[in-house]
């Protein structure tokens, strides 16, 4: 399955922004996309852009985890701090 996020609207006074979600290659894509546009609960979600141009190609990174991967690991050899979204650490 595809995912492309863009980057829409900042507001400064906030520290937010909107992020357009497009997912693709799948037949369940409108079942996600209903149920991402019906979630309440997103405070707490990490989120890192993945680079579908590297080679090899870098997934997109979404978990609870406190802090992204940042390559240090066999498991997870990717460094996403540089790709990171919707992180607060407050």
């Amino acid at each position: 399955m595809g995912v492309e996020l863009t980057q829409g609207e900042s507001d400064k006074n906030t520290d937010t922004c909107v992020w357009f979600v497009r997912l693709h290659g799948t037949t369940d894509a409108q079942e996600m996309e209903d149920l991402l546009i019906r979630k309440e609960d997103w405070p707490g979600i990490k989120l890192a852009l993945g680079v579908h141009n590297a080679d090899p190609p870098i997934p997109t990174w979404i978990s609870r985890d406190k802090y992204p991967p940042d390559g240090t690991k066999l498991s997870d050899p990717t460094d996403y701090r540089p790709l990171q979204v919707l992180f607060n650490y407050r």
